[in-house]
């Protein structure tokens, strides 16, 4: 079963209110599967976001850092390689997010995070 996962931005512990669109296009996708929360930062405010997605989510990827206090596309990206499995290994994946709030400027937000993709 292919994995899928949601990128969720945040700001100040809130989740941003474009997750919950983002999840439930993450079940539309694929039906079956339960897309995995990712979400990255840093402090009590990470804490307070993976936990409000405990309820929403089966399971919540936290990519805590210091570096990562504040949203900048390349370390979220470089991250982001680090942790996800290889395209192809898990039967495929997909990978979706969004960022109203503009912390990943147009132009700078990696392809697999700036829409819904889908890997083979």
């Amino acid at each position: 079963m292919p994995q899928i996962f949601v990128y969720i931005a945040h700001r100040d512990g809130v989740v941003d209110d474009s997750a919950a669109e983002l999840l439930a296009a993450a079940q539309k996708i694929d039906g079956s599967a339960s897309p995995i929360a990712l979400v990255a930062g840093s402090g009590a405010e990470l804490d307070s976001v993976c936990n409000s997605l405990r309820s929403s989510c089966n399971e919540v990827w936290k990519i805590g850092h210091e570096a990562l206090a504040y949203p900048n596309a390349e370390l979220i990206r470089k991250a982001l390689v680090k942790v996800l499995p290889p395209p192809g290994s898990i039967g495929g994946r997909a990978v979706i997010g969004n960022c109203s709030r503009g912390c990943l400027a147009a132009g700078r937000i990696p392809a697999a995070i700036n829409a819904a993709s889908a890997y083979p």
